[in-house]
C-alpha cells in the first residue's frame, strides 16, 4: 500500500503498474480472482499508456489465470490474442512461455487442446 501511495505522489506509472501486477498475483495466490482482476484492471491502462509490452502480457496473462478460476472464458480468444501480440512485441521468450503457460491452464492443462487452441487463433487471424 506503501508503494502504491509513492508511485502515485511521484506519478510512475510504470512502478505503480508493477506494484498492482504483483498485488493481484498475491491476491489470485490468495484465491481472491475478483479482487485479482479489479486490480489488474488498474494496471492494463498503465502498461498500455507506458508502451511496456511485458507487462501488458503479464497482465494479461494473469487476466487469462482469473477468467478460468472464475469459470468465465468467453472472452479467452480475445485475451490471448492480446497478451500473445504483447509477449511477442517483448521480445522476450520467458514472455511468451508465461502468456503460453496461462493460457495452457486455461485449457484444463490439456496440451492437445493448448494446440487446437492455437491453432484455431491462427486460422482466425489469417482469416
Amino acid at each position: 500500500d506503501q508503494a502504491i501511495e509513492l508511485y502515485q505522489q511521484e506519478q510512475a506509472k510504470l512502478g505503480l503498474a508493477n506494484v498492482l501486477l504483483m498485488q493481484g498475483i498475491l491476491l489470485l495466490s490468495e484465491n481472491q480472482p475478483e479482487q485479482a482482476l479489479s486490480v489488474y484492471a488498474q494496471a492494463l491502462p498503465l502498461y498500455q499508456a507506458e508502451q511496456d509490452p511485458t507487462g501488458l502480457a503479464y497482465t494479461l496473462a494473469e487476466i487469462i489465470r482469473c477468467q478460468q478460476r472464475l469459470g468465465h472464458l468467453e472472452e479467452l480468444e480475445q485475451l490471448a490474442v492480446a497478451a500473445l501480440q504483447a509477449a511477442s512485441a517483448s521480445n522476450t521468450p520467458p514472455v511468451v512461455q508465461y502468456v503460453l503457460r496461462a493460457l495452457y491452464e486455461a485449457c484444463d492443462e490439456d496440451e492437445a487442446k493448448l494446440q487446437a487452441f492455437l491453432t484455431a487463433l491462427e486460422a482466425s487471424s489469417t482469416a
